[in-house]
């Protein structure tokens, strides 16, 4: 059986993020399309970032990293 990691997230650690960009990212963990390894590595990721990010550039980051969401935005 898989075990299911949980991990509060600090308000800090998405200030790079748009609130859309937010509820997204925290969306797709939630519904396990990023598993925890995955995030981590975003959020690690988001610490490097200087500007907010919008949902559309927090794909392409997702994407640079080599996770596919199977999500298409419009």
């Amino acid at each position: 059986m898989n075990e299911i990691k949980i991990r509060y997230v600090h308000p800090e650690e998405l200030i790079n993020l748009t609130e859309d960009a937010k509820d997204y990212f925290l969306d797709l963990r939630s519904k396990d399309i990023i598993n925890y390894e995955e995030f981590e590595l975003i959020l690690n990721e988001l610490s490097l970032v200087e500007d907010k990010l919008s949902v559309m550039q927090l794909e392409e980051l997702l994407i640079m990293n080599g996770i596919e969401t199977k999500i298409i935005l419009n």
